[in-house]
């Protein structure tokens, strides 16, 4: 499970997997967001992902997502310990949708 401390900027690395086989995304439409646990709270808007982020590689089924701290920064750790990243492909006829567990934490440095 990847952590991620609100506030700040975090990349966060999700393989788009079928049955254990590598999804090749290339030229799709990419998009992302954290929600809640319970599947149907949106804490962050979507995030339209790029081929050429560092650590993605879309041909691999590799997604780099930037969530941006702006984006985190009022999400309560308290209320939301565990969030989901949702990430759906639409590849011009279907949406496909992967899910990854993230932890939050506050941080504490200022």
């Amino acid at each position: 499970m990847y952590t991620l401390v609100t506030g700040d900027d975090a990349l966060v690395v999700h393989e788009l997997t079928i049955g254990g086989v590598a999804q090749d995304v290339t030229g799709l439409t990419i998009k992302s967001r954290l929600i809640g646990k319970n599947c149907r709270t949106p804490l962050t808007e979507e995030i339209i992902n790029s081929a050429v982020s560092a650590g993605a590689d879309w041909g691999s089924g590799v997604v780099a997502v930037i969530v941006p701290g702006t984006e985190t920064v009022d999400i309560s750790p308290a209320l939301h310990p565990t969030v989901l990243l949702e990430t759906q492909v639409n590849d011009g006829t279907y949406d496909k949708t992967w899910f990854a567990e993230i932890e939050l934490v506050k941080g504490t440095i200022s």
